[in-house]
């Protein structure tokens, strides 16, 4: 007689935050927490893409806004791992755009559209009060083949 185990479920997703002041030096730190988190949780894999889009934002989220603060939550699963960066900055969305070949700056969101399996933004708040935004960016492991 044939029996079907049942299917454990799965475990809940990992979630990681980080608050670090709007300064020079938020980046490199985020870069450095989220390559960690990954090395611990066996995503090795995806660390470079994903610390470098994260660089790109949390860079992104100092350059364009005032905001005091700025967020980082990583949060890992079975089946995907996203980024969300947020800020106070509701009403600065991202634009993704075409850099010109002699420009400096401009390529951030490209890099992050091409190395993740996806990205966007929200506003958070409620309506006629925003108060936020995140930008984030996500890998599906399972399309890239990984399991953590």
């Amino acid at each position: 007689m044939n029996r079907c185990a049942p299917v454990p479920p799965a475990p809940p997703p990992r979630s990681y935050r980080l608050t670090t002041p709007n300064a020079p030096g938020s980046a490199a730190v985020a870069r450095r927490v989220v390559g960690a988190l990954l090395h611990g949780a066996a995503l090795d894999p995806l660390r470079d893409d994903a610390v470098l889009c994260t660089d790109e934002l949390v860079g992104n989220a100092c350059r364009y806004t005032r905001t005091p603060r700025i967020r980082v939550a990583v949060t890992f699963g079975r089946d995907g791992l996203r980024v969300h960066v947020h800020d106070d900055a509701p009403l600065r969305p991202p634009v993704l755009r075409a850099a010109g070949p002699l420009e400096t700056g401009g390529r951030g969101l490209a890099l992050v559209e091409a190395l993740s399996d996806e990205w966007g933004w929200a506003v958070h708040g409620t309506p006629g009060r925003p108060r936020s935004k995140s930008v984030w960016f996500g890998f599906d492991l399972r399309g890239r083949g990984i399991v953590p």
